[in-house]
């Protein structure tokens, strides 16, 4: 198993709700926004071990849907934040370091 037992505990718990299930498929949401892009920057990872990065040019995906966007493929599965969570808070605050105005936004911009 990729990941504890307490999290695959919160898994099940959070994918027995109706509004979970709901909010987790986007795709029709995305589809209503009729072409309009994202205008902030946007950071895509994804895992080399999974459908993205098999099936998919991911990146190619989502500039389809944002118009500055910047990411790679991690070494791991479906299931990167439990296999590889220092990896990928080391690419979000390396993204974040990069556009401060997100850091600002939520109140923890530092001068």
């Amino acid at each position: 198993m990729p990941f504890s037992s307490l999290a695959l505990t919160e898994y099940l718990d959070a994918f027995a709700r109706v509004e979970t299930i709901h909010a987790s498929i986007d795709i029709d949401h995305d589809n209503a926004d009729t072409g309009r892009e994202l205008a902030m920057p946007a950071l895509a990872l994804w895992a080399t071990h999974g459908v993205s990065d098999t099936c998919f040019d991911a990146l190619d995906l989502w500039r389809q849907r944002a118009e500055k966007v910047e990411g790679k493929a991690l070494d791991a599965s479906h299931y990167m934040a439990e296999e590889i969570p220092d990896q990928i808070a080391a690419h979000m605050f390396a993204f974040f370091a990069r556009h401060p105005i997100y850091t600002k936004a939520a109140g923890l911009f530092r001068s």
